[in-house]
């Protein structure tokens, strides 16, 4: 989905490289200007620095003052060729393909009783990315079952306690879905969770 930050007055935008089918341990920080003009520097070397005595330096200026080091050069070279991959096929596709994903498996999962998927209930307001649970089966059994059956999620607190909390459990189940997943890829997941539920009821 298109974001203009300027548009929306961001001050700090972050994004991780393998969300964007990319490298994985790279990303991309985004801050305005003033806001980094404003920021010391938090280490030092390379070319961040000019005119450096034992008395003082000229610091760069704003993203580049933070430039101390070799960069992860490598890194940002897969990104930007993951970049150039999403581009060509189109940002109206690829939404159109994740609405479909979305709008499917939502209405899939709706149908299995005692799950409850958190978060809003149509397409057009969410990823796909459906975070999950079941009554009395513990979100680790879950995906340690579905493991068994080829069947890859996450589960635990998903890096996100204070939200979950929020929908009033410390724990769930999530399937994350992208570019390549299919219809028939959500009917295996349907089909290995709704055999996992029946042997715990």
């Amino acid at each position: 989905m298109p974001l203009d930050v300027q548009a929306i007055g961001c001050d700090f935008m972050a994004f991780s490289s393998h969300k964007i089918a990319g490298p994985m341990g790279a990303g991309v920080l985004w801050a305005r200007t003033e806001l980094l003009d404003s920021m010391p520097p938090y280490q030092s070397g390379s070319n961040m620095a000019h005119a450096v005595d034992l008395n003082g330096q000229e610091f760069e200026k704003a993203a580049y003052k933070f430039g101390a080091g070799t960069p992860n050069a490598a890194d940002a070279i897969g990104m930007a060729a993951a970049v150039d991959y999403l581009e060509s096929l189109g940002r109206e596709a690829v939404r159109n393909h994740e609405e479909h994903i979305t709008s499917y498996a939502l209405e899939r999962l709706a149908m299995i009783p005692k799950l409850r998927v958190l978060g809003p209930r149509q397409s057009k307001d969410r990823i796909p990315v459906f975070t999950f649970d079941v009554a009395r089966i513990p979100a680790e059994d879950l995906m340690q079952d579905l493991d068994s059956q080829g069947i890859a999620i996450r589960a635990g607190d998903l890096s996100a306690l204070p939200l979950l909390k929020h929908f009033g459990v410390s724990e769930a189940a999530r399937a994350s879905c992208y570019l390549y997943t299919t219809q028939a890829d959500i009917d295996e997941f349907i089909k290995a969770l709704r055999q996992t539920i029946a042997k715990r009821f």
